[in-house]
């Protein structure tokens, strides 16, 4: 998202310096003209020149050229060139990539009040981009920019105030700027514009006015908001269910590779929900979903993988798609930021959300567990009980209840570590606290005996009991022979 994002703002950047070019148009009778102007010092023609060197308008693009001629106007103090220039040493282009250089620039161009150059600018103080980080520094420019109605500085800006960057977190103020820049056709904020209104973020809560905003920024090709229109049209709360339309906007979005679309229509064609039930096409979306890295679509096309669900059998690869989802190291930054704060904003608050941050939490966790129940068991891969402790502990240590009870196990066995009775009825217990049928019948076995806790029939008798209540056969069987 946060890639998506700077690339759309670079785009608007770059456009907005073609736009401000259009005055000076070059064209093949009027080119010779304007050379003879800008090798004269003349800074708009130069700068002028400069444009259709990058774009390749009227003459073959050439981006030494292009920084050449923004160069010569930039070093006479036209603002409009300095800002180029500064792009040219941030993109590497006409010119080795220097993000020192184009902070001068930005700074020369900013300082003279450019728009474009006060949002670069403030960009890079809150990248950190060639200059220290400084928020509010970056603030300090967004807000220049912003007061001058540039509408990917407002966007910017609204963004500090929304997660407290730089400035007092502020949603009331997060909100107003997304709405200026929304109104300025800047389709990001017109999406955010959407999720303030369904979320009461700043704003009274509307689902209508989201819906409408939504529409602004889906109907322009942005996939958020597309993502977005599908939840809307299946959600119903303003009259508008049609699952068709749902279906038309998940794809839309997943066909520009949002991969929250692409999982969510392999969920679809998984279980035939609004279309033709297919597991080839389920795998088609898990698979580029997964290849982005989203974990509940690794999990997912793992499963086909294992089960043979729209593709051939096939242990190793199941296996392959498992590890990726349990590897993942911070599901935390993946679904929703750099922060639990963040995250909370983004995903939990929203009830609207087809997936809790609680259920990213159980499918990694169950992809550690059952990577781990592979290698304890040797199926596809080669047996080994270390590997297998590594990943149970994972999944345990996230409290799924399968993953403590095969710990457990591998403690009580002594299978790829140390035997401890008293470490297996920890993971046991702990295990048995989630009703895990299979934890209750080890534990039961385990106050049956004595091992690694005081021996107690009668605790071990209810604890095969429940167990048996569950389905379990072998802890029938069990009560039937010890009591």
């Amino acid at each position: 998202m946060k890639k998506y994002l700077f690339l759309c703002l670079c785009f608007l950047m770059f456009f907005s310096v073609c736009i401000n070019a259009q005055k000076d148009r070059v064209t093949t009778e009027t080119f010779p003209q304007f050379l003879e102007k800008a090798e004269n010092g003349d800074v708009n023609a130069q700068y002028a020149l400069g444009i259709y060197y990058a774009m390749g308008y009227e003459v073959t693009k050439n981006y030494k050229e292009a920084f050449k001629w923004f160069k010569k106007s930039a070093e006479q103090d036209y603002p409009s060139a300095q800002y180029a220039l500064g792009r040219c040493y941030e993109a590497g282009e006409g010119v080795t990539q220097d993000y020192k250089e184009a902070i001068k620039w930005y700074t020369e161009s900013a300082e003279q009040g450019y728009p474009s150059a006060q949002f670069a600018l403030g960009r890079c103080y809150e990248d950190g981009k060639g200059i220290t980080q400084d928020y509010k520094e970056a603030v300090k420019w967004y807000t220049k920019s912003s007061e001058q109605d540039y509408p990917s500085a407002q966007y910017a800006l609204a963004e500090c105030y929304e997660f407290g960057n730089g400035v007092a977190q502020d949603s009331e103020k997060a909100f107003n700027w997304f709405m200026k820049s929304a109104k300025l056709e800047n389709i990001n904020a017109q999406y955010m514009v959407g999720w303030c209104y369904e979320l009461g973020e700043g704003v009274t809560q509307n689902d209508k006015e989201a819906f409408n905003w939504y529409m602004k920024s889906a109907e322009q090709g942005y996939p958020s908001a597309q993502y977005a229109m599908g939840r809307c049209y299946e959600a119903d709360e303003e009259g508008v269910y049609d699952l068709e339309k749902a279906i038309k906007w998940y794809t839309k979005s997943a066909e520009q590779g949002f991969d929250k679309a692409q999982y969510l229509l392999g969920t679809y064609y998984t279980m035939g929900f609004g279309v033709t039930k297919s597991y080839t096409e389920a795998v088609k979306w898990y698979r580029k979903a997964a290849e982005q890295g989203y974990l509940s679509a690794q999990f997912s096309l793992a499963e086909c993988y294992e089960f043979g669900r729209g593709v051939i059998k096939n242990k190793k690869e199941a296996i392959e798609w498992y590890t990726k989802a349990a590897e993942q190291g911070n599901i935390d930054v993946q679904y929703g930021g750099d922060s639990v704060e963040e995250r909370n904003k983004w995903y939990i608050k929203s009830t609207k959300q087809e997936h809790s941050d609680a259920q990213f939490v159980q499918e990694h966790s169950d992809a550690q567990f059952i990577v781990g129940r592979y290698y304890y068991n040797g199926d596809g891969v080669t047996q080994d009980y270390e590997e297998a402790v590594k990943w149970f502990t994972k999944s345990a240590e996230q409290e799924n209840s399968d993953g403590q009870y095969r710990l457990g196990l591998c403690y009580e066995l002594g299978k790829g570590l140390d035997q401890s009775y008293s470490n297996a009825v920890k993971w046991y217990k702990k295990s048995v606290e989630q009703e895990n049928k299979h934890a209750q019948f080890t534990l039961g076995m385990c106050y049956y005996y004595g091992n690694g806790v005081k021996q107690d029939k009668k605790e071990a008798k209810q604890l095969l009991e429940k167990s048996m209540e569950q389905g379990n056969e072998v802890a029938a069987d069990a009560l039937a022979e010890l009591f």
